[in-house]
């Protein structure tokens, strides 16, 4: 399993912390072993984008590429890495 995904998520977080402790994609729930990588990436403002947040983290054993658009406040998986 592997690729670009782009679907919609919820997300759960540590109320204390705001840290991501799982994610629900395609009915199944995801708990996050751990948090790697967090970043910005702007986004083209003149077309609407907001910008997004990501956040790479670690689930069942595969790495998972989650971002925040901070315009809607959706959460989105970006990419599986296997």
């Amino acid at each position: 399993m592997g690729g670009r995904i782009d679907e919609a998520i919820s997300v759960e977080l540590n109320g204390e912390r705001s840290a991501i402790t799982a994610f629900s994609w395609r009915g199944e729930r995801y708990a996050v072993q751990s948090v790697g990588a967090i970043w910005t990436e702007p986004r083209r403002w003149w077309r609407g984008e907001g910008e997004r947040t990501w956040f790479q983290v670690t689930a069942r054993g595969l790495v998972y590429e989650l971002y925040l658009d901070q315009q809607t406040r959706n959460w989105f998986l970006g990419f599986v890495r296997g």
